[in-house]
Parts: structure tokens; C-alpha cells; sequence
């Protein structure tokens, strides 16, 4: 199974809603466990609502849950009335190593098959002519991050924000947004509250609901939302009391998520994806 399923398999991923414009890469479904951050959904739906161009950018590493919380944003009915369906527009970057991949996949997820001899040029072209629209950037570290061509992303980046109606919405694992002097509206997550950690585990492993040691086990991993998701699977999984995964992550780190789950799972894959 390749690392993007992976990812598919733990965000929980649903096909695409039905659209009115087939050729277009819609938003997935939320994920269906989604627990600790209604605020900041709230306060990302406003900036997306308010009128004003400011693109949104969630940092922090892998495991924090960004792309949980922008499918949460985009699929809020404030941002559904705003933006037609073909209008939110996803853009998998965990796909585009380079720059010529990142243009590649915006043309695909944009349903752009004209071939003018210049692709950009064609993605700027239906921008331009577009309504206001939100293209979101998920996994934008992978081609941020990669070894050669940092100059020419910036300029992809700065190219379609000089378009006033298109708003970008960002995902990356970094601690701060790529090209830093644009208008961005940008957000560093953190584990998410004990109780919200909780509310994730149980989801996923109910019968841990009376287990004494699951406040240790949730704060030994951090209240990390992949984490508590991964732990949950694999306790639902083993029959292990809290206590005893607790007593397994300690000596065997991240790899105790490949006991007894398959490849899916991986604790190790998965935050790497997050």
C-alpha cells in the first residue's frame, strides 16, 4: 500500500461530494472523529467569509491533525454558501515533489486541459476569470521542502496571489508559512486538550472509557490527535488495558503501532503523512 493511502485510510477520507463540475478536485468528507478544535474552525470560517484577501496557513508537525481541521473548515455550511462546491478546490501536494508537479497537480485538480504550451499560464488564465474561489494546498511541505526549485514555488505562490479573488489555504508541516510577507492568517497547532483527547480515543475504543490509566497514556503521548487515534486502534485492537500500551509504547517507541495492526496504521507512516 503506498504512503497516499495510507493517508487516505487514516484521515478517514470519503469520495468527494457530488459536484456540478466534475473535472474539479472537491473537498473530501470530514473526517469522521474530529474532537478539540470547533474554535479555531470557527475562527478560520470567518476569515474565509469576511471578504478580505487573507490566505490561511495551518503549521505545526506532523500528527496535529491540519488536514482534519481544513476539511472541517471548507466543508462548514458559512463556507458552503460563500463558495460553490466547484469553487473549494482541493490540491493533494503530497504528490508534487517539484515544481513542475505542483503546477501538474493544480491543473488537475482545477480540470484544466487546454494546453496552451504553458501550463501556468493556463491555471493564472482560468483563475482570473474565476469568482472568488479557495485552492487548498494540503501537504504543501513536499514541494516546499524539496532540494531544488524553492525559488520557482515562491513565484507559483506569489503569481496567483496577485489574483484578489483567489484565496489560498494552506497546509504544511513548518513553523512558518511559505513566502512570509503575504497576507496570511496563520495558525501553529498544538495537541489538543485533555478532554478532547479523550472524547478521540474513546471514539475509536469505547470500552477504554473505564480505564483508570487512560489520562497517563494520553498524556505520555501528548495529546497528539494521531497519536490518541493510533493508540485507541491498536488497544481496540490487542485488548490491552491502557496501562499496558502505556507500559509497550515506552519500550518500544512508535513501533509498538506495528503490533497487531497492519500497515495502515503504522504509527511511524502516518505521522510522517499527517
Amino acid at each position: 500500500m503506498s504512503m497516499v493511502d495510507v493517508k487516505a485510510v487514516l484521515t478517514q477520507g470519503s469520495p468527494a461530494h457530488s459536484t456540478s463540475s466534475p473535472t474539479r478536485a472537491l473537498i473530501p468528507a470530514n473526517t469522521h472523529v474530529f474532537h478539540g478544535r470547533d474554535i479555531l474552525v470557527t475562527e478560520l470560517v470567518g476569515v474565509l467569509v469576511g471578504g478580505s484577501q487573507r490566505h490561511i496557513c495551518l503549521l505545526g508537525p506532523g500528527g496535529m491533525g491540519k488536514t482534519s481541521t481544513s476539511l472541517a473548515v471548507m466543508n462548514h455550511p458559512d463556507v458552503e454558501a460563500r463558495f460553490a462546491e466547484h469553487l473549494r478546490v482541493w490540491v493533494p501536494c503530497v504528490k508534487a515533489p517539484s515544481t513542475a508537479l505542483l503546477i501538474d497537480t493544480l491543473c488537475t485538480s482545477l480540470g484544466i486541459s487546454t494546453k496552451s504550451g504553458n501550463p501556468f499560464s493556463d491555471i493564472l488564465s482560468v483563475l482570473r476569470t474565476s469568482p472568488p474561489i479557495v485552492l487548498v494546498l494540503d501537504n504543501f511541505e513536499t514541494p516546499w521542502s524539496a532540494a531544488e526549485g524553492q525559488s520557482e514555488v515562491e513565484q507559483v505562490i506569489r503569481d496567483i496571489n496577485r489574483i484578489p479573488h483567489v484565496t489560498l489555504f494552506v497546509t504544511i508541516r513548518s513553523s512558518s508559512p511559505p513566502c512570509e510577507e503575504l497576507p496570511w492568517h496563520h495558525v501553529n497547532l498544538r495537541a489538543v486538550d485533555a478532554t478532547a483527547a479523550r472524547n478521540i480515543y474513546l471514539s475509536w475504543h469505547p470500552k477504554g472509557n473505564e480505564d483508570p490509566e487512560l489520562p497517563g497514556l494520553l498524556e505520555l503521548i501528548g495529546h497528539m490527535p494521531l497519536a490518541v487515534t493510533l493508540m485507541a486502534k491498536f488497544a481496540a485492537s490487542t485488548g490491552l488495558s491502557a496501562e499496558d500500551v502505556a507500559e509497550k509504547y515506552k519500550t518500544l517507541g512508535t513501533a509498538v503501532m506495528g503490533h497487531g495492526l497492519d500497515a495502515k496504521t503504522s504509527m511511524d507512516i502516518c505521522i510522517g503523512l499527517s
